[in-house]
Order: C-alpha cells, then sequence, then structure tokens
C-alpha cells in the first residue's frame, strides 16, 4: 500500500474516570477543485493546507502534526502515540 502515511494514538482524559481513545490513520488521497469533504460530526473540521504552510498550522494532536512534518521530510511511515 503506498498511500498510508502514518498513524498516531491519543488517550486522554474528557474528566475525571472519563478517557477518550482515538487514532487518526492517514493516508495519501487525491482530490480535484470539485472534491467535496464533509464531517460526520460538527467539532471536525476538513481543510486542505499547502505542504508549506504545514509548520504554521495548528493541528491537534500536535505529535500528528510532527508525524506529517517527518513524513514530508523522509517518506517513511509514521507512528506517534500520546498517552496524557
Amino acid at each position: 500500500m503506498n498511500s498510508f502515511i502514518g498513524v498516531c494514538e491519543n488517550i486522554f482524559s474528557l474528566e475525571k474516570g472519563l478517557s477518550q481513545h482515538e487514532i487518526n490513520i492517514v493516508f495519501i488521497v487525491e482530490v480535484t477543485d470539485k472534491t467535496k469533504t464533509s464531517s460526520k460530526e460538527n467539532h471536525i473540521e476538513f481543510v486542505s493546507i499547502a505542504k508549506g504552510d504545514l509548520k504554521n498550522c495548528k493541528i491537534l494532536p500536535a505529535p500528528l502534526k510532527d508525524g506529517l512534518i517527518e513524513w514530508l521530510e523522509n517518506g517513511r511511515p509514521f507512528w506517534k502515540e500520546i498517552r496524557n
């Protein structure tokens, strides 16, 4: 599979006694100007970011952004694990 970029696993507390576990699996996707993306969750937004602008954008969780930047530099898939 040549479109796989990496994975970021994040486990964090929403409140005392309640944890959230998310797994971000990242792939290369080709889109055109006519491609419409939308989220099924109101708190998630899809945006297009130029490669050169990635370092200046706020992307959460932060290690996901770090993995993307590393992949752009070296082309190797990444794994990031966050446990708070």
